[in-house]
C-alpha cells in the first residue's frame, strides 16, 4: 500500500517538514490528540490551546514559544495537516467496536498499551521491540485483529474438548453444545430489517387495536 510518509507545508516564509509515524510515536500522538478532543469538550479555551500546543510540539518538534506566535490560522491548519498524515486507514472490525471505558488493573503503568501491543506482535511474529516500534499503523492494527483472531479460534477448539462446554438440559434431558461466547468485534451485526410499502387496499377496515400489551401480560401470568 502506497503511502505518503513525509510532507513539507509553508507556515508564514518557513516550510516545515512532516512525517507520518511509527507505531510506538503515533501511539503516544493518539494521546495527546485525544487530550486535545477532551479538552475542547470542555469548553476550556486555554487547555484547548495548551493540548494543542502539547500535540505540535510532540509532533514536529516546534517550540510552545514559536507557536503561541503563530496565527491561530496557522495553528489550525498544522494541527489538521498533521492528523490527517498520520490518519489510521484500516476499517477493521476491531476498530469499529466502541471501546468501554474500563477501570485500570492494579498492574497498570504508563505506555503499557504500546508494550501491550508490542509483546503481542514479539510473541507472535518473534520482531524486535525496534521494529514493531517503526510499523505502520495500517500494517499493526490488521496484524493485530488476526493475532486476536487465532486466539479465539484456539479457545474455541479447546474450549468444544471439555465437558463445561455440553451443559446438562433439564427440559430435553441432554448434554446440549453451549459455544464459547465470541468478543463483540466478532459477531455478525444483525440483519437490518427492510421496511415494506403497505397498499392502501391492503389495510384493514376500521379500529386497529394494538393487543400486544395483553399478550405479554397473559404471558408473564402464565
Amino acid at each position: 500500500m502506497d503511502r505518503l510518509r513525509e510532507k513539507t507545508i509553508q507556515i508564514g516564509k518557513q516550510g516545515i517538514r512532516l512525517e507520518r509515524f511509527g507505531l510506538q510515536r503515533w501511539m503516544e500522538l493518539e494521546k495527546l490528540s485525544e487530550a486535545v478532543y477532551e479538552a475542547a469538550g470542555v469548553g476550556n479555551p486555554h487547555d484547548t490551546a495548551e493540548a494543542i500546543y502539547r500535540y505540535l510540539t510532540a509532533a514536529s518538534g516546534l517550540s510552545h514559544e514559536y507557536l503561541s506566535d503563530l496565527s491561530w490560522m496557522d495553528v489550525a491548519m498544522l494541527f489538521a495537516e498533521i492528523e490527517n498524515l498520520n490518519a489510521c486507514r484500516s476499517d477493521l472490525p476491531i476498530l469499529r467496536v466502541a471501546l468501554k471505558k474500563q477501570e485500570k488493573a492494579p498492574w497498570d503503568y504508563p505506555q503499557r498499551e504500546w508494550y501491550s501491543m508490542a509483546n503481542m506482535l514479539a510473541a507472535a511474529y518473534g520482531w524486535t521491540l525496534d521494529i514493531i516500534a517503526e510499523l505502520d499503523v495500517d500494517d499493526a492494527f490488521p496484524l493485530v485483529q488476526e493475532i486476536l483472531t487465532d486466539e479465539q479460534l484456539r479457545r474455541e477448539w479447546e474450549w468444544q474438548t471439555t465437558e463445561i462446554s455440553y451443559p446438562y438440559n433439564k427440559a430435553t434431558k441432554t448434554q446440549e453444545f453451549r459455544p464459547l461466547p465470541r468478543p463483540e468485534w466478532m459477531i455478525p451485526p444483525a440483519p437490518k430489517i427492510k421496511n415494506v410499502k403497505w397498499r392502501k387496499e391492503w389495510m384493514p377496515v376500521g379500529n386497529v387495536v394494538d393487543l400486544s400489551g395483553m399478550l405479554d401480560a397473559k404471558q408473564k401470568l402464565n
